[in-house]
């Protein structure tokens, strides 16, 4: 896949409205699928075959912008073994929320900022940065062999070290490189599921139950 390639096909799909950032990171855990899955993929790489680039830089920062867009208007499905995330478009929320993860079993909780979303973590820090007028404290690789991002990313809540592989311009695996043990989590974007929006739902039930609302 060419770079300039993805950067152009990027562009076409910012015109989702622009994404909506949250406020701090969530301490959620990863995430079943949904309805829209897209085509045509790399596998991922366990790091970086060559140096961090501003053109690879450039490029993911359109596809985590798209990601997020789709997400947040369409919903997005997180999920990596026992573990899945939920989050709903506005239309789908459910009594105020939107975002939401179970823990199989049966440990469900809500979630409160999208930054604990694969879809949307990166693109909060550059939107961050945008609007503070710096660069963001990014570093992005586009891997040669098999080109997957490997992105990492440096601030005040911590560092991190993600792999990232690209459907359509859409974020749709994300591996963290710092935890092997956590393998990778799928992306699936869409409207919810019923079994996805349960998860929502018994979430939140759990939440007012736990205020007295």
């Amino acid at each position: 896949m060419n770079l300039k390639l993805i950067a152009l096909s990027a562009i076409s799909i910012l015109a989702i409205t622009g994404c909506a950032a949250n406020s701090q990171p969530t301490n959620s855990p990863n995430q079943p699928g949904s309805s829209v899955v897209p085509t045509s993929s790399s596998s991922v790489s366990q790091g970086p075959t060559q140096k961090p680039s501003a053109e690879a830089k450039a490029a993911f920062k359109m596809i985590a912008k798209a990601s997020c867009n789709v997400a947040q208007s369409t919903g997005v499905v997180e999920s990596s073994g026992n573990y899945s995330q939920v989050m709903a478009s506005s239309a789908q929320g459910y009594q105020g929320f939107v975002m939401a993860y179970l823990q199989k079993p049966n440990n469900y909780g809500v979630i409160e900022a999208i930054t604990g979303f694969a879809a949307c973590r990166d693109w909060y820090a550059f939107s961050m940065a945008d609007e503070a007028g710096q660069e963001a404290a990014i570093d992005v690789t586009l891997n040669a062999n098999d080109q997957s991002f490997t992105v990492a990313q440096t601030g005040d809540a911590g560092n991190s070290l993600f792999a990232y592989t690209v459907k359509n311009n859409l974020i749709v695996t994300s591996t963290n490189l710092e935890d092997a043990a956590a393998g990778a989590s799928n992306l699936s974007y869409g409207t919810l599921s019923a079994e996805a929006l349960a998860i929502l739902k018994t979430a939140a039930d759990k939440q007012i139950a736990s205020q007295g609302k």
